[in-house]
């Protein structure tokens, strides 16, 4: 059940330590030391912490993606962009970390979602203007406007439960 596979980034080769019964594997990123847990059927599941830590990551390598970016004009507001919508999804998760009330949690959550899919908003808008021919964190951002998307969707089923 345990195979070599890179869930994280295609570039970064993915190291299984530990294989979970019921069908859960758990594979670490050698370069980050983020830990997934996938089921039977391939889908990732990360604990809060994990996922401030992804999203840190996240904006940590848009940032080093984006640096090249800024001397050209041409694709210089676009990796502008990317750098404040990455860092925003990482800074409104860890701020909903913080929240006051459940309304506030389920607000900072919403906006660290809306902050993930703009960034991969412009990382789809580098590859289709030819800028960046194949981002290296499409699959990254995509993984985690689907784990922010259900994130929310159960802090808002749970809000009276809190």
């Amino acid at each position: 059940m345990c195979s070599q596979e890179s869930a994280y980034f295609p570039n970064r080769p993915v190291r299984n330590f530990y294989c979970f019964p019921f069908g859960l594997q758990r594979s670490l990123t050698p370069s980050s030391g983020v830990a997934l847990v996938r089921d039977l059927r391939g889908l990732v599941s990360v604990n809060p912490q994990e996922l401030r830590q992804r999203l840190a990551l996240f904006a940590r390598d848009a940032d080093e993606f984006a640096a090249p970016l800024l001397e050209p004009i041409r694709s210089r507001e676009a990796a502008l962009q990317l750098k404040r919508a990455s860092s925003g999804a990482a800074a409104n998760h860890r701020a909903a970390g913080r929240a006051r009330s459940k309304a506030e949690f389920v607000s900072k959550l919403t906006t660290a979602l809306e902050e993930a899919d703009e960034s991969q908003y412009w990382l789809e808008h580098l590859r289709d203007c030819g800028l960046a021919s194949k981002p290296p964190l499409l699959a990254e951002a995509s993984e985690l406007v689907a784990i922010l998307t259900k994130s929310v969707e159960t802090a808002r089923r749970n809000r009276g439960r809190w």
